[in-house]
């Protein structure tokens, strides 16, 4: 049966798999210059790991360039020269650290035979792996009969937007009872977004960045488990997100209030569905301590004999631990609760969801970024499903669910009220507001600012936001004005202002214009770099100091979606806490898109333009008169 569902799944595949093929057919340094392979690499030699599997390590060549592969991606290890990448050994990233010289591969096949006399090259693997669970499950919930005693899944319910049963009555008072005599610091926003799920079995909750959404999940878990053991109930919750690292935040959050507020009484265990990951180092101090620890676990039955468990896995984790390929999809977890639900597309939110008995709980922010989806299926929209496959499973259930089931957490315990004014207002509905502790909160230097430098305007802590014009014409992912720019500050913040590299971030949407930055910065600095990435992965960080940059002004790319995100720009402003710096090209800020479809995304960034203006803090580079950079 194909369904509607189950043709997202095959085309997305199909796209991403042409994408990879065809990159493929680039030579190597091309595909090296996209950061989506690493060539010039050389076998070392063989190691074992702590689990004592081997791992294979090799060592870059002043060739090799930094890509965007990160630690777990399945990918294949090809020799210099090979006419099908794909017939190279498949593996999997086990360290990457380029800074180390060492790059660490495990093999997926067996024992690999590489030589030392020879160059490799990691590339891309058109292997999927999880289309077929993503299928299966699409299969057996569409051609399953809709909700009856007899076939209780929830999820037909669920994806209609009727799955409105409340709790019983007893459920919010005990939590009334239970907040009185805990003092768990919550704030009345937070609060109230605690009591959804003990009011609702279906409930979504938005946190805008900054709002401790992940502290308000450890206590949510921490009080489900709670109730459930003074009830004498037993009590299954199932932790997902997409990513491993959310879910391992979330774990973490709730053993380290377990163990600040009820240490040696929670009678919940917390458990990580698989291998475990960065724990691995713990050192002997940490090992006896004798706290509440996040477990990891691979067998089945140790796991689901626990009386009061909060399970951690991605859908693929739960397919695997319920061994769904034979045995299809029990309703076993009491509740289903998703992290950062607004990043998670339909299908692989439904490998999760259908192990519910009928409890859902989704967290997550629409305005930051979304779901990647290659396709468009749009003309799918309530044929099968209900929902828009091109959106989150969060983002639809905003539209379908009551606001009664709904809540928005409304202080940022991150920004400054300078800071939060233009977010606040632009995707927050002027519902976002700063906590008193921080909103007056301005980034401290150790030196006096000298006024006579047009660098330290720029940085002057009463004008926490700014926005940089940069005279730069023809650059698409690459600018050497702003890398230029953008270095020299942080230089000045480290160097002269005495700030440490954990105090700022530097941010741009492309990887080229990263690489610019940190290669000006190994000239200039000679200790640690501040952290350089791509918006996408700082998403989740804080920073004192944010210098972000918009990188292009060539005309074929100042009209794009992905330079005119409005969730890009929302993510890169709100990880600032104290000082943010925007700088792009007078050619982005100028331009007027001639598609109302661009209008509407770019018109944020002319918000921001106006809104700077009004602060009297925009700059223009490069400057007009000489200074003294200090």
């Amino acid at each position: 049966m194909d369904t509607g569902m189950g043709h997202k799944i095959k085309e997305e595949q199909r796209l991403q798999e042409d994408n990879t093929l065809a990159l493929q057919e680039l030579t190597l340094r091309e595909r090296m210059l996209r950061f989506r392979a690493i060539g010039y690499l050389s076998f070392v030699y063989t190691r074992l790991d702590h689990e004592g599997r081997f791992l294979y390590i090799l060592k870059p060549s002043g060739k090799t360039l930094p890509s965007k592969f990160r630690k777990g991606d399945f990918l294949k290890l090809a020799p210099h020269g090979i006419f099908d990448i794909q017939n190279g050994f498949p593996v999997i990233m086990a360290e990457y650290d380029m800074e180390a010289g060492e790059i660490s591969l495990l093999s997926r096949s067996g024992k690999m035979h590489l030589s030392k006399h020879l160059l490799y090259s990691i590339e891309e693997d058109t292997s999927d792996w999880n289309q077929a669970k993503l299928t299966h499950v699409a299969t057996t919930l569409f051609a399953a009969p809709r909700c009856t005693e007899d076939h209780p899944h929830f999820l037909h319910q669920l994806l209609a937007g009727l799955a409105l049963h409340q709790q019983s009555c007893d459920s919010l008072t005990w939590l009334k009872k239970w907040l009185a005599r805990n003092d768990t610091g919550l704030n009345p926003s937070q609060q109230s977004a605690l009591a959804l799920p003990f009011q609702y079995r279906t409930s979504i909750i938005q946190g805008p960045p900054g709002t401790g959404k992940t502290h308000l999940l450890g206590w949510i878990l921490i009080a489900l488990i709670l109730q459930a053991h003074e009830a004498k109930r037993p009590l299954r919750i199932g932790v997902s997100a997409l990513t491993h690292q959310a879910i391992d935040t979330v774990l973490e959050k709730v053993t380290s209030l377990v163990n600040r507020y009820f240490p040696g009484i929670f009678p919940g265990h917390c458990i990580k569905w698989g291998r475990s990951g960065h724990y691995e180092k713990i050192d002997a101090d940490e090992k006896s301590h004798k706290g509440m620890k996040v477990e990891f676990s691979e067998d089945g039955n140790d796991v689901l004999d626990r009386p009061w468990l909060i399970l951690g896995a991605t859908g693929y984790g739960f397919y695997h631990l319920f061994n769904s390929k034979d045995k299809e999809f029990p309703p076993a977890l009491d509740w289903a609760i998703f992290d950062e639900a607004s990043q998670v597309p339909v299908p692989q939110a439904l490998l999760s969801l259908i192990y519910s008995r009928g409890n859902f709980l989704f967290l997550g922010d629409v305005n930051q970024l979304p779901p990647i989806v290659l396709g468009d299926y749009e003309e799918y929209f309530r044929e099968e499903t209900g929902l828009f496959l091109n959106r989150s499973i969060m983002a639809n259930f905003l539209d379908i669910y009551p606001k009664s089931h709904q809540k928005t957490l409304n202080i940022t315990y991150r920004m400054n009220k300078e800071i939060c004014a233009f977010p606040g207002r632009t995707w927050y509905e002027n519902m976002l507001h700063p906590a008193p502790a921080n909103a007056n909160a301005r980034l401290a230097l150790n030196k006096p600012l000298d006024k006579s430098t047009e660098y330290d305007k720029i940085l002057d802590p009463a004008k926490p936001v700014v926005l940089v014009l940069a005279d730069h014409q023809g650059c698409s992912r690459k600018s050497d004005m702003e890398a230029d720019l953008m270095a020299a500050l942080a230089h000045r913040l480290m160097m002269f202002h005495g700030l440490s590299p954990d105090q700022m971030a530097l941010i741009s949407p492309h990887r080229a214009q990263n690489n610019a930055i940190i290669k000006r910065l190994g000239e200039m600095l000679e200790d640690r770099l501040p952290l350089v990435d791509t918006i996408e992965r700082v998403q989740g960080a804080e920073r004192d100091v944010i210098i972000f940059g918009v990188t292009s002004s060539d005309p074929d790319h100042l009209l794009s979606e992905f330079l005119n995100s409005p969730n890009r720009l929302n993510v890169a402003m709100t990880r600032a806490k104290t000082k943010l710096i925007v700088i792009g090209s007078r050619a982005f800020f100028s331009i007027i898109p001639d598609s109302e479809n661009i209008l509407e995304k770019n018109s944020c960034f002319k918000q921001l333009l106006t809104h700077c203006q009004k602060q009297n803090a925009v700059f223009y580079f490069p400057f007009k008169h000489p200074t003294s950079h200090g």
